[in-house]
């Protein structure tokens, strides 16, 4: 049996693979034109992340010791969540204006 590595199998490394114009000069993959909704990237760092995302149990994301931030927010964004818990309309409103900050044009709650 032929064991393919992860990183071949990641469709975001085989395109840059394909096309060495899109990497930055950081392990960030830059989309096409048309495949983003925002004029403007939006900076979701822990200390926002934190104030936007619970747990199951309804608590404030926290950092663990063994994980980077990058990897403990995309514990909760690289699949469906719902937004839920307690002070959901506020951390709505605030998600919205972080998005709105950056792009003035764009409300994700319309």
């Amino acid at each position: 049996m032929h064991c393919v590595p992860d990183e071949e199998k990641n469709q975001h490394v085989i395109r840059l693979k394909l096309n060495r114009s899109l990497y930055n000069g950081d392990w960030v993959f830059l989309g096409e034109k048309r495949s983003g909704k925002f004029d403007h990237a939006v900076p979701f760092d822990f200390d926002f992340a934190h104030t936007v995302l619970r747990t199951k149990d309804d608590n404030p994301i926290e950092r663990r010791d063994n994980q980077t931030d990058t990897t403990r927010i995309g514990s909760y964004t690289r699949t469906f969540r719902p937004l839920s818990g307690s002070d959901l309309e506020n951390r709505l409103g605030r998600l919205r204006d972080w998005i709105r900050d950056f792009n003035p044009t764009i409300d994700i709650l319309s």
